[in-house]
């Protein structure tokens, strides 16, 4: 139980044992404290096991494995709520760079069965890196980034990462 929970239960009981009004507040009502300031807001599905930590470096392959995305940055950094720019990398299953690839990102949150409207933005750089920016995550939750990608001359492959984005 979270701080707020341990107050109100703790007035109910009082009140319970006393059958009386004891003056106890709504948690609104009563002033912050330390302990509170102390604790942190619990993530919102950051124990989801359909999730994946970010990090740098975090990489998936297609179904295939002929091509792996690869997290090598991100801001903000772990992704959160509002807009964000991913850096990622594509390489071939020997590892080696991806370059002249068309990519299509799309957000998606499964537990509420909508996207975002904002279409990313792709920039391609060197060394088989591309800059995803304009990436809406309006609202906290899972989010699956989905990557189709098409490199120059081969098939159409699809890499997904599910993130938990906090609020």
């Amino acid at each position: 139980m979270d701080a707020s929970c341990h107050r109100r239960f703790a007035c109910f009981v009082a009140m319970a044992a006393i059958s009386a009004s004891s003056g106890c507040s709504s948690p609104s009502d009563s002033p912050s404290t330390e302990l509170d300031a102390a604790v942190p807001p619990a993530s919102v599905c950051a124990t989801d096991p359909r999730v994946v930590p970010y990090g740098s470096g975090l990489e998936k392959a297609s179904k295939d494995g002929s091509v792996k995305v690869r997290f090598v940055d991100a801001t903000p950094a772990p992704p959160s709520r509002g807009g964000n720019t991913f850096t990622i990398e594509l390489v071939d299953a020997s590892n080696k760079p991806i370059d002249g690839a068309t990519i299509a990102t799309k957000p998606y949150m499964p537990d509420h069965a909508h996207g975002s409207s904002v279409v990313p933005d792709t920039k391609p750089l060197s060394g088989g890196q591309y800059v995803i920016s304009n990436l809406e995550l309006f609202m906290p939750g899972v989010w699956e980034i989905t990557f189709t990608i098409q490199p120059a001359g081969g098939s159409e492959q699809t890499v997904v990462f599910t993130l938990c984005i906090d609020g």
